[in-house]
Order: C-alpha cells, then sequence, then structure tokens
C-alpha cells in the first residue's frame, strides 16, 4: 500500500462552487472556490488579505457572471492592508483594438460594468505569496476594467 505524504500547506475549498447573491470577503477557507456571480445589482468582493498573511502562494479562486450586472458593477478588490498587487490581463473577445488585452502592472480592482457583461464572462486569479496574478475575459469591448 502506498503512504501518500504532504508537504506545506494543504488546499481546503477545492473544487467548490458557491453562488454569490451580495458583497463577500473571502477568507482561507474560500481557496479553490468558483464562484457564480448571481447578483443584478452589482456587488464587491474582497480578496483574502496577502500582507495579513490570510492568502498564501498557491490560493486561487474563479469568478464567472451567471447572471447579468444591470445596475451598478461587479468589483473583485485586494484585501485590507494590501496595496496595488493585483497583476492582471483583460481579454475582450470584440476587441477591434490592435492591442487585444488592457494589462496593469499593480492595481487594486477587476471591474465588471453593468449592462456590458455577458453571462460567462470571469475572472480567475492566483496567489504567489506577493501578489494576485489573473486574467480576466469578457464578450464585450469595454466591459472590464482594472484600477
Amino acid at each position: 500500500m502506498a503512504i501518500t505524504h504532504f508537504s506545506g500547506p494543504v488546499a481546503t475549498g477545492a473544487g467548490s462552487v458557491e453562488s454569490i447573491t451580495a458583497a463577500k470577503t473571502l477568507t482561507a477557507a474560500d481557496n479553490g472556490k468558483t464562484f457564480i456571480i448571481n447578483v443584478v445589482t452589482g456587488a464587491t468582493v474582497t480578496l483574502p488579505s496577502v500582507s495579513g498573511n490570510v492568502a498564501k502562494a498557491g490560493y486561487r479562486v474563479e469568478f464567472i457572471i451567471g447572471t447579468n450586472v444591470t445596475s451598478n458593477t461587479f468589483t473583485i478588490t485586494e484585501g485590507a492592508g494590501d496595496t496595488n498587487i493585483i497583476v492582471a490581463q483583460a481579454f475582450e473577445s470584440d476587441n477591434t483594438a490592435a492591442a487585444t488585452a488592457a494589462s496593469t502592472t499593480g492595481a487594486t480592482n477587476i471591474i465588471f460594468n453593468a449592462a456590458t457583461d455577458k453571462v460567462g464572462d470571469g475572472a480567475w486569479l492566483m496567489c504567489d505569496g506577493t501578489n494576485w496574478f489573473g486574467v480576466a475575459h469578457a464578450a464585450n469591448d469595454g466591459c472590464v476594467t482594472i484600477t
């Protein structure tokens, strides 16, 4: 019989799917989850703090728009005490500009704008223990803003 050995932290929450219907602050227990955004009036999801040692290297999370946001925005924001640590790119399918991605090297928010988001748009983020790295994708040009 084989013996399995683990080294380092073991991820919890892996493979889980959760619907978001209001603002939410993620915790260590949300590592590995996929969140379906089902709130038409917009919401803010706060990532777990890297500086507060809540999000450690390897923490991953995914967001998928499940219901179109019709007012306000859906915003993913960095955790308490973190400053400009989101490093991400946004790819928009109908972007006609020569560059098909808007990128940033130190942001606070990834914002999906109301009325331009589509079901299936989303974002994926991974923490390396210092920064959040990610990719956002959207069907419509101008849907995603990284600030």
